[in-house]
């Protein structure tokens, strides 16, 4: 629907192929590039991410935001993605996770993800994308962890923990962490959604 649409203005991309199976968002996303400036570099087209409409080899950079919470083969999707990149491209992300099991707020995500998923286009509230991210082909992940509320205290901890080495996958490929929080009225809200 086009919500980083403005950061491709400012880093002045060449080109922009936007992946949406919903139509109906289509206009939407038209909108956000107009209002954006990069209208004339936006080409949408109607498809799905296990599915991607690209031949293979064919884009620099596939960003995906909010994606694999929706999609029904969370690993089709990322053969997809090292399909359709070049040799060297990158795979830029942000996902919602699962909270921790056993947690009060996990008790919540399983509790509505029913819902979530009937009203949210398909979403999961329950996903932990990062297993699939992880088992992909790709030969180094860095990812940013934050969680809403955390406290400074809280991010610095685990960001020492991950300092330290702890943060290592299945295959033994080290996983760079860095952790912020976000308090609603400190610092203005994360970026909108839809």
């Amino acid at each position: 629907t086009g919500p980083s649409l403005q950061y491709y203005a400012r880093a002045e991309v060449g080109s922009i192929i936007g992946v949406e199976p919903n139509l109906a968002m289509h206009p939407v996303a038209r909108e956000e590039a107009m209002r954006w400036g990069v209208d004339d570099k936006l080409r949408l087209v109607a498809g799905f991410a296990e599915r991607l409409p690209l031949p293979d080899a064919s884009v620099d950079v596939v960003v995906a935001t909010m994606l694999l919470c929706t999609v029904k083969d969370m690993n089709a999707t990322m053969r997809e993605f090292e399909r359709v990149l070049r040799p060297g491209g990158r795979y830029v992300f942000i996902e919602h996770i699962a909270a921790p099991p056993g947690s009060a707020l996990r008790v919540m995500q399983n509790m509505f993800d029913p819902l979530q998923v009937a009203t949210a286009c398909g979403c999961h509230l329950t996903r932990e994308p990062m297993a699939a991210i992880l088992t992909s082909g790709f030969g180094a992940v860095e990812a940013t962890h934050f969680t809403i509320g955390q406290t400074l205290a809280e991010a610095q901890a685990m960001a020492a923990v991950a300092a330290a080495g702890n943060d290592i996958d299945e295959r033994g490929r080290q996983l760079e962490t860095e952790t912020r929080g976000w308090r609603p009225g400190a610092g203005g809200g994360p970026p909108r959604h839809w």
